[in-house]
């Protein structure tokens, strides 16, 4: 009994409509043509899309499952499905990094930033690996000026030698 005035609660009857809430709530067979009026019909829907649809309806119409509904039935328009702006991405080509033939001769940098503060006020990570051993090494950083990642490479030099190329995003 709880289970069903739990259920029931949401319902009331305005002006002689069964209302959910305060919008009416409408019957299966109404459904169809709610859709076609409020998003196929150029006077009153247009083909605005899934959340324009949805927000027309919700503000005057209630049934079970709506929003699922009305989505499938948006995916579904040929028309809108016409008029959807195609995704186009205008990216580079990418090119693979070739694996060198000897230790450090590739090596890669790249600084982590904006990390939780430690209590040495260290934030930010600087991390450089060997394309061919994949040997890496990293070290904390307070910032990532130009200075302190040079202090690491040039360690990285001293305890290493000197790389043939260095790639890095910066």
């Amino acid at each position: 009994m709880a289970n069903f005035r739990r259920l029931v609660k949401p319902f009331n009857v305005k002006n002689g409509a069964l209302c959910h809430g305060d919008v009416e709530a409408v019957t299966r067979d109404r459904v169809p043509g709610m859709l076609l009026a409020c998003h196929d019909d150029p006077a009153t829907g247009g083909h605005f899309g899934r959340d324009k649809t949805y927000k027309k309806i919700q503000a005057r119409y209630w049934w079970k499952g709506m929003k699922t509904e009305i989505e499938e039935y948006i995916q579904n328009c040929d028309k809108c499905f016409e008029h959807k702006p195609k995704l186009t991405t205008d990216r580079p080509e990418l090119h693979p990094i070739p694996v060198p033939s000897k230790a450090w001769s590739l090596v890669g940098i790249d600084c982590i930033t904006n990390l939780p503060e430690t209590a040495r006020g260290n934030k930010n990570i600087c991390a450089a690996s060997d394309h061919f051993s994949k040997w890496t090494e990293a070290v904390a950083l307070p910032d990532k000026y130009a200075a302190s990642v040079c202090d690491f490479v040039y360690k990285l030099i001293l305890r290493h030698g000197c790389m043939d190329t260095l790639i890095s995003d910066q």
